[in-house]
């Protein structure tokens, strides 16, 4: 419906929905990182970094589709939140660092693959916070974002069983389908959306 009432409804049902869904991701990574959630400063930090690489990646892959048709406007000048926001999730991520070392922070099974993570988050985050384009912004805030749950699979301490035959066949069955059909999309999606928006729309 094309009002404006209804667009802010939207707008705000959006943005209000996506803040909880990163700041959700940030609870759960710290809880799996942490051996469960506890009020103490790894779990503040930890789901503050992990929001904020969100924030990272959202703007830049938002950034190409947010150029306008005007001749002084270009790419560069819709990255400069991408900058930005790299700046604060590499602050949010050192934060982290201290806080997991003296603040009641995980017990990892494997530091040094950990401390090779963090090394790769903290360099995709440097350079991404000095790139002029969002082009380049896109595969390096997308190796960010990948890092937390990295860190997670290779190094926490994490409860496991061994999986009924019935049900790894089940889950496999289903999922055996569906991976190249998501894999497929988001070339799609990607396609539809590394161009500037002529128009407005659900992507600009």
């Amino acid at each position: 419906m094309d009002g404006r009432r209804w667009r802010s409804v939207c707008g705000t049902a959006l943005v209000t929905g996506s803040w909880a869904l990163a700041i959700a991701w940030g609870l759960v990574l710290a809880g799996l990182l942490g051996s469960g959630l506890s009020a103490n400063p790894f779990t503040v930090t930890c789901t503050a970094a992990v929001t904020s690489l969100f924030a990272l990646r959202g703007a830049a892959f938002g950034a190409p589709r947010l150029v306008g048709p005007a001749p002084g406007e270009s790419a560069d000048t819709a990255a400069g939140a991408t900058r930005i926001l790299a700046r604060v999730a590499l602050g949010s991520v050192a934060v982290t660092v201290v806080a997991a070392a003296g603040f009641g922070g995980p017990v990892l099974v494997r530091p040094e693959v950990a401390v090779v993570l963090v090394a790769v988050l903290v360099a995709a985050l440097t350079a991404t916070s000095g790139l002029s384009g969002p082009m380049l912004s896109r595969p390096t805030s997308a190796l960010a974002i990948a890092v937390p749950g990295l860190l997670v699979a290779s190094s926490a301490q994490l409860p496991s069983a061994d999986i009924p035959q019935v049900t790894a066949v089940f889950v496999w069955s289903m999922l055996a389908p569906a991976v190249p059909v998501m894999f497929l999309g988001q070339v799609w999606l990607y396609r539809m959306t590394r161009r500037p928006a002529t128009s407005p729309s659900v992507f600009a």
